[in-house]
């Protein structure tokens, strides 16, 4: 609670916003608002689910030690997995409100899913794994200075880009000699986050050098090497990329792709049906939608009607602070929400497997990827 509440504080010294606030709306996972309250989170994953803090409502400041002199509200929670920052995004893209079928989704850690529009919401949650986050991967990190966030191969080069480089600063691979081009003025690269993880997948599958069920073919490029007695890839100077972490980043896109798909079918829609795909969070931000797409963990669709949310939580917040007459909303909202378990639907694990290849086993699904691989591989014999 103590560290909770000391971040919180350091945010607002930074904006120097202790004298002159009078309010505060937080939106947070339903685990960081029992910290924040001081609740033991142990319920959050504890049979029966039976969370403490769904609904706090507004609450004294300085009885939580914020030095604010009115009140702080908390946005409620619908479950134990689908938090007030879900809730807050409702409220920021509106889908609540529109004629259209949208799905929301917002992945990290955990996965939370919302598909409806003015007249349904169905919402589930269920673990996506932190490979997203730069977590179990090797050399995984998060999205900071020295890290790769993107990736392209071409003639059997690897082009990076590292954050805190200019674009003109990524170097390369050379085929032949594994030798990296430098430029002084670049970042150096220190380990890859997740959406240099995701492009890194779907360029070895394009190129070839994965095959669909992601394990590393050796004879495809010198830059697959064998160390610590498994298959890895040199994804720029001395930064390897392992067969198990290919492996667990292919569990974790399954996951997601299977969410989305069981919602999809609770609901009795075909993806076609849905006119928005909102992808929230700093994931849905900074992950390219093509190499997304590429590797399946998004559905192969017209990319304009995939929308990058970014952070959601934080701009529902901000439009509640601002309109106190968005509780009305809220209520609807939660009575609105049916809420499905991903651990009681009875073939999950059978569609999760089916997932599991790149992009997916019925690759009838995925035409666009399918020509992208034809004509890659047309490029590679030319």
């Amino acid at each position: 609670r103590r560290a909770t509440v000391e971040s919180i504080c350091e945010c607002m010294d930074k904006l120097d916003a202790s004298h002159s606030a009078l309010s505060m709306v937080i939106a947070g996972n339903t685990t960081m608002i029992h910290f924040l309250l001081g609740m033991d989170a142990f319920c959050v994953f504890y049979t029966p689910h039976a969370v403490h803090a769904d609904r706090p409502g507004f609450l004294l400041a300085r009885n939580l030690d914020i030095p604010l002199k009115g009140y702080v509200y908390c946005y409620p929670a619908k479950s134990n997995y689908l938090g007030g920052d879900i809730i807050s995004g409702m409220i920021d893209t509106e889908l609540y409100k529109k004629n259209e079928i949208s799905v929301f989704f917002d992945i990290g850690t955990n996965g939370e899913l919302v598909i409806g529009n003015k007249e349904f919401l169905l919402c589930g949650a269920g673990a996506a794994g932190p490979a997203l986050e730069g977590g179990v991967v090797r050399t995984g990190m998060r999205a900071e200075a020295g890290a790769v966030d993107e990736v392209k191969i071409r003639d059997g080069n690897i082009y990076v880009h590292v954050i805190g480089s200019h674009k003109e600063d990524s170097g390369s691979h050379e085929k032949n000699s594994g030798n990296h081009e430098e430029n002084s003025s670049g970042e150096e690269p220190r380990g890859i986050c997740g959406s240099g993880i995701i492009d890194l997948i779907a360029e070895l599958f394009l190129e070839g050098w994965i095959d669909i069920r992601g394990k590393l073919s050796p004879e495809k490029s010198p830059l697959i090497q064998e160390r610590d007695n498994q298959l890895c890839v040199e994804y720029a100077p001395g930064l390897y990329f392992y067969q198990k972490d290919i492996d667990e980043f292919i569990r974790t896109k399954s996951a997601a792709h299977t969410m989305v798909e069981i919602m999809l079918r609770e609901s009795g829609l075909d993806l076609n049906q849905a006119d928005r795909f909102y992808v929230a969070g700093a994931f849905g931000k900074h992950v390219s939608k093509e190499s997304a797409i590429t590797i399946g963990m998004y559905p192969d669709m017209d990319r304009d009607h995939i929308i990058n949310a970014g952070n959601s939580s934080l701009e529902g917040a901000q439009k509640l602070l601002l309109n106190r007459s968005l509780l009305t909303d809220i209520d609807q909202i939660l009575e609105e929400m049916v809420y499905i378990q991903f651990a009681e639907v009875e073939d999950f694990l059978e569609l999760m497997v089916a997932a599991q290849a790149l992009p997916h086993t019925d690759y009838k699904r995925y035409p666009t990827v399918m020509e992208k691989l034809k004509e890659r591989q047309k490029d590679i014999k030319l």
